[in-house]
């Protein structure tokens, strides 16, 4: 996908229980999963730029949906 990557900081070392998922072409980890819960990191900042029904909108609307189940 497309991302807005204008970063200075990024994940180097990815924890035990999460698999890096995305990687920008210098190498730059863009995204991270755990391998047993519902969690995602993102490096980019979906809310900047996206339309309904591409990737960063699914993963905005994800997480809405996730905290209103937890409310």
């Amino acid at each position: 996908i497309i991302i807005n990557s204008y970063h200075h900081q990024a994940v180097k070392d990815v924890a035990p229980n999460m698999t890096a998922i995305a990687w920008h072409p210098d190498g730059t980890n863009e995204a991270i999963i755990h391998n047993e819960l519902p969690i995602i990191g993102v490096q980019w900042h979906p809310e900047k730029k996206f339309e309904n029904g591409d990737d960063s909108w699914r993963i905005l609307i994800d997480f809405v949906e996730s905290c209103k189940k937890q409310i």
